[in-house]
Order: C-alpha cells, then sequence, then structure tokens
C-alpha cells in the first residue's frame, strides 16, 4: 500500500502518507488495476477502462448511454 501511495503521490512522502491514511480508512480506493501495476517499470495502466461499440441507430445509442450509465 505504500508504495502505490508513494507512486501516486509522485514521490511527495506527505501525499503519500495522507493516501496511505485515506486507504485504510476506506475513504480512497484506488481503480483495481492500480495495485498490480503501480510502481513496475513494464506495467499496465492504472485505470479501469470500457469500450462500447455504438451504432448509427437510436437502439443501439440508447443501449450504449444505459450500459454507461449502469457501469
Amino acid at each position: 500500500m505504500h508504495s502505490v501511495a508513494l507512486t501516486l503521490a509522485a514521490g511527495d512522502t506527505m501525499l503519500a502518507q495522507d493516501l496511505v491514511e485515506e486507504m485504510i480508512s476506506g475513504r480512497f480506493q484506488p481503480a483495481k488495476p492500480t495495485f498490480p501495476n503501480c510502481g513496475k517499470q513494464q506495467r499496465g495502466e492504472l485505470v479501469s477502462c470500457f469500450l462500447l461499440r455504438i451504432e448509427d441507430n437510436m437502439e443501439s445509442i440508447n443501449w450504449a448511454v444505459n450500459s454507461a450509465l449502469q457501469l
């Protein structure tokens, strides 16, 4: 947790300590990919992403809007 906080704080130890306290208290939870990828030289992204395919019709547009709202 400390290495994640230090990476997110870009080396600022005071900010990193604040982030650790927020994570321990449950007030801050980074996206799931943050923990396994943070601080590694070859890593994936630190955020969760999603892609919705939208066709050019109202049914598809409405479906995509509804799906995005649920995500």
